[in-house]
């Protein structure tokens, strides 16, 4: 019985990380494809403008998030409809309330930007950003009404459905993205296309996946098990934010929308890139490493290693080329108004390292020991607000960018320590990193050379 519930798992495993890294892939592709076009529409300040936008509105949404997601795929009630109905009614409240915050600063912004009160010549006196922001937050509020369908997908590692619900949603506000900068060269092309592909994502999770409709139910016994997994999630995810959209939440205050428009660029770039791989720790390895820990905890060691494996042939050698070769890839997709984003991609290159060792924390969390989650991130918080601005006036954007990097490379350390606590650690294992690494800029070089002598 045993045997073929690990055949049944790996079969599932296999399938749903064909899903993920295939259909993520195409997300990327397609969105590279898309800010390509843009950029060629639009002006470098109006993406820092929506970058800063999208962080402040990501802020929102970590600032209260209880784990809704994680908690169908983790818990032993994950299928019960009653548990997901509490879920989806905490998730429209949740969606309601993030709204009105979400409005109620962006009048405090437009107010303090009127009486002078934030660093001129930057992102956040920009006097479009509270408009934008106001309008981008009823996008979180549609969003709460997404189906609980996909959770529950995601814990069934079915992700068929929701790649295609993501391509298609992204597909839908790509097209209306770039029609409308086609007739108005505006950051509001940004705004309507993310809006529009929100509406469909959420449609489509209703009317796409199999399986029960929500209705509106709250169960005492349901909250409670929620708040007692979500708590820690609620604290983790504040750190999160500030850790995640840190680099642009400082740099938004010290230099201008053009400079950070420019660097997201470099980050698009990186961001691409982990967020494929992170998706397929979450996504895939997360339910996986809880269904072992449901049933077969003993094979937690092994089923680490397996995916380390595959991540690890994956992200240091691609680490490595980054980093050398960084500058070109710029070159040869971006005009010369975004070039300098180049040196930015290949320093950024190293952060990529940390999504190996993410996987530790997904361990603790198929534990239902969501508290190591704030820990790490606390930690990392705080090397990153310090770091930054001492980089950044030391030494300048690099200093500063030296710094983003290594607050993620800080994790690697803390990660080891964690697989000790799990009785999961295999040094020699972890020696394999360094050649894959070397492989990686050995690879860059030759792409180099090979440019430098072709043009």
């Amino acid at each position: 019985m045993q045997n073929t519930l690990t055949l049944s798992l790996k079969h599932r495993v296999i399938k749903a990380a064909y899903w993920t890294v295939s259909g993520h892939l195409m997300r990327q592709l397609l969105r590279l494809a898309t800010n390509l076009v843009m950029t060629r529409l639009l002006a470098p300040e109006m993406f820092g403008l929506m970058a800063m936008v999208n962080v402040l509105i990501a802020g929102l949404a970590l600032f209260s998030d209880f784990g809704l997601h994680q908690n169908v795929v983790q818990s032993k009630r994950g299928d019960d409809q009653v548990f997901l109905d509490t879920v989806w009614v905490l998730q429209i409240l949740r969606g309601a309330l993030l709204c009105s915050l979400a409005l109620l600063f962006s009048v405090g912004i437009y107010l303090a930007g009127n009486l002078h009160l934030l660093p001129a010549a930057t992102v956040y006196a920009d006097p479009t950003l509270p408009i934008v922001f106001a309008v981008m937050s009823l996008g979180v509020f549609v969003a709460g009404f997404e189906s609980t369908k996909t959770a529950t997908a995601a814990r069934g590692l079915d992700q068929r459905n929701l790649i295609t619900i993501d391509l298609a949603s992204q597909i839908a506000g790509m097209v209306v993205m770039v029609l409308f900068a086609i007739f108005n060269q505006s950051v509001w092309a940004l705004v309507i296309g993310g809006l529009f592909s929100g509406v469909v994502k959420v449609a489509m999770s209703h009317l796409w996946i199999p399986g029960n409709k929500n209705s509106f139910h709250i169960e005492r016994e349901s909250f409670r098990e929620i708040f007692s997994f979500g708590k820690w999630i609620f604290l983790s995810s504040i750190l999160g934010f500030l850790l995640a959209n840190g680099d642009r939440l400082i740099l938004g205050a010290l230099v201008s929308p053009e400079i950070l428009g420019v660097y997201s660029i470099a980050f698009l770039m990186i961001n691409s890139a982990y967020w494929v791989m992170l998706n397929v720790v979450v996504r895939v390895a997360f339910p996986a490493i809880s269904e072992t820990v449901r049933n077969n905890p003993g094979n937690l060691h092994s089923i680490y290693y397996k995916f380390r494996l595959r991540f690890d042939l994956l992200v240091f050698p691609m680490a490595g080329f980054l980093y050398q070769s960084g500058d070109w890839i710029i070159k040869v997709l971006y005009d010369t108004r975004y070039f300098s984003a180049g040196p930015m991609l290949e320093i950024l290159a190293i952060s990529v390292l940390i999504v190996p060792y993410l996987l530790t924390e997904q361990c603790y969390l198929a534990q239902g020991k969501a508290k190591i989650l704030f820990f790490s991130n606390v930690i990392r918080v705080v090397f990153l607000y310090c770091a930054l601005p001492i980089g950044f006036f030391s030494a300048g954007l690099n200093g500063g960018l030296w710094a983003i990097t290594a607050s993620a490379v800080v994790f690697i350390p803390m990660s080891l320590f964690m697989q000790k606590s799990l009785g999961i650690f295999d040094a020699k294992r972890e020696l394999l990193v360094f050649p894959l690494t070397a492989l990686g800029v050995f690879i860059g070089f030759l792409v180099d050379t090979f440019l430098n002598f072709a043009l």
